[in-house]
């Protein structure tokens, strides 16, 4: 019966949300540390990221492509360098990550150990399991869904991690900050790696767009086609 539920709610949602379809979309998400949201204990390193105020990131979609980077210009007052980086780092590492549905591709550009790589992964890699657990953010109903990627636990050893993703059906674009999308419904909320990255504010927009939706390829980098690759070649593990 929960499962018959859950389906006729997504009908709905994504039928009432064929009419709201716009050429352009911005949102503005912002990336809270496990230091903003009291889940670690307090220590110098908490002071030192609590100098600066959460990272404001701009998730760009036009059509069936998007583009998630951070806000240029950042609001951070009177801190030292240190303190943003450390921020930075927690938050998210990549520089931008480029979607196309279309062609079933995630790529990703970010920096580790002083170098530059680039991931290219597929939306549908992503194995979400969505669940009949609802939350309303803003004034958005959303549906929880879960799912396991890669990652890096103790001594940089491969391990599989959990990320919880709020979407909403209503919203039919299948895109969300950082790498994550694939879901019938715009994430407006990620938890992962003891972060909450949550929607701050939503535009929509009519007019053509002269933003620039291609992935930024350069010889300057080595691109890999998952993360594990990825990871294996930084630590060898």
């Amino acid at each position: 019966m929960r499962t018959y539920i859950l389906l006729l709610f997504l009908l709905v949602s994504i039928l009432s949300g064929f009419s709201q379809n716009t050429k352009n979309v911005t949102c503005i998400y912002k990336i809270y540390t496990p230091f903003d949201i009291k889940i670690v204990k307090p220590s110098s390193l908490n002071d030192k990221i609590l100098k600066t105020s959460p990272l404001s990131y701009v998730l760009k979609i036009n059509n069936n492509k998007s583009l998630f980077k951070l806000v240029e210009k950042l609001s951070v007052g009177d801190v030292n360098a240190q303190s943003l980086r450390l921020r930075k780092i927690m938050s998210f590492q990549g520089d931008n990550v480029s979607v196309d549905v279309d062609k079933d591709e995630i790529f990703e550009i970010r920096e580790s150990l002083g170098a530059k790589f680039a991931v290219k992964t597929k939306v549908s890699d992503y194995k979400w399991n969505i669940t009949s657990d609802t939350k309303i953010i803003d004034k958005y109903t959303c549906l929880k869904a879960v799912c396991q990627v890669p990652g890096l636990g103790r001594d940089a050893v491969l391990i599989k991690k959990e990320v919880v993703a709020y979407f909403c059906p209503e919203l039919n674009y299948r895109f969300g900050p950082r790498e994550f999308c694939g879901l019938p419904g715009l994430i407006l909320e990620i938890l992962v790696d003891n972060n909450v990255i949550g929607l701050d504010s939503i535009t929509f927009d009519d007019t053509s767009s002269n933003d620039d939706f291609t992935k930024q390829t350069s010889n300057d980098y080595k691109i890999f086609n998952s993360y594990e690759d990825l990871f294996f070649h930084l630590y060898g593990k």
